[in-house]
């Protein structure tokens, strides 16, 4: 999941512009964050086969697996920068 936030920053940044990469980054994990916190409260209420159900529909994420996407956004980022292309610079960074 980090490398493919890497690579995708990094490549609408050579694509479109850092400014652009990091308003879609910031957008994507504020809605992942919101749509975690609706799985939270809907937690309160629907069965766990229902909770499953809504989570695979919004996929909402946790404040530290936002976090983490946007350190992995930022590295992509930097990776613009780098001569060797975003995927030697991501590889790097997140491969296992």
């Amino acid at each position: 999941d980090k490398l493919n936030h890497c690579l995708s920053s990094c490549e609408i940044a050579n694509g479109c512009g850092k400014q652009i990469a990091d308003a879609l980054g910031f957008i994507k994990e504020v809605r992942d964050l919101f749509y975690g916190d609706v799985e939270w409260v809907l937690s309160w209420i629907l069965t766990k086969e229902q909770q499953d159900d809504v989570h695979d529909i919004i996929q909402g994420g946790s404040f530290q697996d936002s976090g983490d996407d946007f350190a992995a956004n930022l590295e992509g980022l930097e990776c613009a920068k780098q001569s060797g292309g975003c995927e030697c610079c991501c590889k790097k960074l997140y491969s296992d």
